[in-house]
């Protein structure tokens, strides 16, 4: 009896390598799954944190649109357009949030007073007022709260959720 060891070796060889192929090729593709899901995990938390920022800068370009209004028209609808575009983030701040958080608080606080200070601006540009009219819109203007405390205060509340090395993690 003449044993060929090239040919033991190569079939037990192909007989192993057959048998662990399912084995190896399931391992990659659960490897890859893995990488698939972390990916798509860091892509929601990224996502998420665009959309919260969205809300800040959306607010604060509404602010600053409000200051720089100077009663031209062009400048009217540069006010008109980030009040939309703020309107539009505040409600979905609902969503990012919650109706209840504090966040949608100061927003809201945000929203109703550059409306009104808006309007009262707007209203003083287009007016000639007596007295008696300019003394009681300037007493207004001094009831509402203060924009920029809010807007202090809204910095303090999205801190958290717009950490940006939380997002990693």
């Amino acid at each position: 009896m003449n044993f060929d060891v090239y040919k033991f070796f190569t079939s037990v060889s192909i007989e192993h390598l057959a048998k662990l192929t399912p084995i190896f090729i399931s391992t990659v593709v659960a490897y890859i799954a893995y990488l698939q899901y972390k990916i798509n995990n860091h892509k929601l938390k990224f996502d998420l944190y665009n959309r919260r920022f969205s809300v800040y800068e959306k607010t604060l370009a509404y602010y600053q649109s409000y200051i720089a209004y100077d009663g031209e028209i062009e400048s009217n609808q540069h006010v008109k357009k980030s009040a939309a575009e703020f309107v539009r983030v505040y409600r979905e701040s609902i969503f990012l949030f919650g109706k209840d958080s504090s966040i949608y608080e100061s927003l809201t606080k945000i929203k109703n007073s550059l409306s009104e200070l808006v309007s009262i601006q707007e209203y003083f540009k287009s007016k000639n007022l007596d007295k008696d009219k300019s003394k009681a819109y300037s007493n207004r203007l001094d009831t509402l709260p203060s924009i920029e405390k809010e807007l202090e205060m809204l910095e303090l509340l999205l801190t958290p959720w717009l950490d940006f090395k939380k997002i990693s993690k």
